[in-house]
């Protein structure tokens, strides 16, 4: 899954699959997690949230059981996808 970086405290980048609606999260210590079944909306609420990791923390993490997918650089964005 293609991952984008954003600007955040606790994220590197975050993906989401649309057909799967799964979430996935690269967390700054390289720990790369997937939320399954995570509707598009929230997905949009937690890119676009000012602060993601208040966010996530409230609303993801709550609701939505993370599976530990490793340590995974290679699906990283480069740094022109940088989202604001």
């Amino acid at each position: 899954m293609k991952r984008l970086k954003v600007v955040s405290d606790a994220f590197r980048s975050i993906g989401y699959h649309d057909d799967s609606q799964t979430l996935e999260v690269e967390f700054k210590n390289g720990h790369v997690y997937s939320y399954p079944k995570v509707p598009k909306r929230l997905h949009t609420r937690f890119i676009n949230a000012e602060s993601q990791g208040n966010f996530f923390h409230s609303y993801i993490r709550p609701v939505h059981k993370g599976i530990a997918m490793g340590v995974d650089k290679d699906t990283v964005a480069t740094d022109e996808e940088v989202l604001d």
